[in-house]
């Protein structure tokens, strides 16, 4: 309660049009925070709030405690995606869609993978890979991105592309990028 009281003076504002959490805490109940972000909305302070990282069973979850029990609900979810993470799409987009919740996806460039900066076989961003980015190590997702750099090649000389381009603006659809990717 203290930390938005203090983001509201520091950003010279009267209320945050959504707040999103960032992940979900696995110490504290989610009727405890859905109770809090209750608050914050009834006092003007939030208009709308969102969860970040969550699976789709703590989305079900946490709207059904909302709803039994008079809290506010989460309009967004903001889950990983990109081309070489589609987990989301098996559980969560439906979920959200489920609820009428919007997403909001990060690292849609798969934490810069998908541009071609990290290449198999090439030493890769060390401080990165220590962090635990399980991209850097990841075999399987090394080969897809030579895949879709190898994509990508063909393409350029007719459209003009980059892997960037083809990773943001791919359409999950198309038989090539499925094959690229792999199934679900």
């Amino acid at each position: 309660m203290e930390a938005v009281e203090r983001s509201l003076r520091n950003l010279r504002t009267d209320y945050i049009a959504l707040y999103q959490l960032h992940r979900p805490d696995p110490a504290t109940d989610i009727d405890e925070t859905l109770s809090a972000l209750t608050d914050l909305v009834r006092q003007g302070e939030v208009r709308a709030i969102g969860s970040s990282s969550m699976r789709g069973s703590e989305i079900v979850e946490a709207q059904w405690v909302s709803e039994r029990r008079g809290f506010e609900r989460f309009r967004t979810e903001q889950p990983n995606y990109s081309i070489l993470d589609r987990e989301i799409e098996r559980e969560v987009l439906p979920v959200a869609q489920r609820y009428g919740m919007g997403t909001l996806v990060y690292s849609p460039l798969a934490g810069g993978s998908s541009t071609g900066r990290y290449r198999a076989g090439q030493a890769n961003d060390e401080f990165r890979a220590s962090t635990g980015m399980r991209h850097f190590r990841d075999d399987r997702r090394l080969a897809a991105i030579e895949q879709l750099i190898a994509l990508t090649d063909e393409m350029v000389p007719l459209e003009g592309l980059e892997p960037p381009t083809v990773s943001l603006g791919r359409n999950c659809s198309s038989i090539e990028l499925q094959r690229l990717a792999g199934p679900l």
